[in-house]
Parts: C-alpha cells; sequence; structure tokens
C-alpha cells in the first residue's frame, strides 16, 4: 500500500507505508513517528549499518585474556544483532583463537622458565616436577 501523504504538488508519495500503518516512514503524522525520522536524520543512515573490523579493533589494545575476552564478547553480540558480518565475525574469531595459543605458549616459555631457574639449567629434569608444572603430561 502506498503512502497516503501528498506532496506540495498535491501528488500522492510513491513510497509504501509502514506496516499497519497509513504513512511511510518520513510521513507519520503523530509525534512518536515524526521523533523516528528526526532521530534518522541525525544518524545519517549509520543506524543499522554494518560495523567493520578495523572499526571494532581501532586503538584497542589487548594484552591479556581479560581484554581478549571483552573483545569475543562484544564480537559475539555485534554478530547476534547483525552489526557485523558474518566473514568480520570469523575473521575476528579466528583472531581470538590464535591470540589464545599465543598466552598459552607465553605461559609454558615462562613456566619452562621458573622450571630452569629453579634447577639451575640442569638438563638432568624430573619429569614429575615438569609435570607438577604443567608442561609435561603422561
Amino acid at each position: 500500500m502506498k503512502c497516503k501523504s501528498l506532496t506540495n504538488k498535491g501528488i500522492q508519495c510513491n513510497s509504501h507505508a509502514m506496516k499497519e500503518a497509513d504513512y511511510c516512514f518520513f510521513h507519520q503524522p503523530d509525534a512518536k513517528g515524526k521523533e523516528k525520522v528526526i532521530q534518522a536524520a541525525k544518524k545519517g543512515g549509520k543506524g543499522k549499518r554494518k560495523i567493520t573490523k578495523e572499526e571494532l579493533l581501532n586503538g584497542r589494545v589487548i594484552k591479556n585474556a581479560d581484554d581478549l575476552c571483552e573483545l569475543m564478547n562484544e564480537t559475539l553480540s555485534l554478530y547476534n544483532q547483525r552489526r557485523i558480518s558474518e566473514a568480520t565475525f570469523n575473521s575476528l574469531s579466528m583472531f581470538c583463537k590464535r591470540f589464545i595459543e599465543i598466552l598459552k605458549q607465553r605461559e609454558k616459555e615462562s613456566s619452562m622458565k621458573k622450571f630452569n631457574e629453579l634447577n639451575g639449567n640442569d638438563s638432568s629434569i624430573n619429569l614429575l616436577d615438569y609435570a607438577n608444572l604443567g608442561l609435561y603430561k603422561p
């Protein structure tokens, strides 16, 4: 159904009326409808646009697991709201997975360093001590 509003020349508006309404988005006669038009104009059409990976990561510093969890939560939330594309979601998911692998590797290296310091860099390693540090899983 077409919008019932008339233009300044007396011609009917060509836009389709909104669901269960007689007017299009721009010609809503009630105050609530006009407020929506004003808000949409202020956003400049950016209200529901997709957010890029660069925008999501811009200026973000990820130093630890908490920072990574925050990024993962925000990414999942934006994906569920359909504010980021599936490709962006997948890309950020792969980034997070790789970052977790790096954190685990650093943790292992740190444990190895502590172990070597405790044993004075002795090449004879007690596997039980090694397992207690979480570096060896029999």
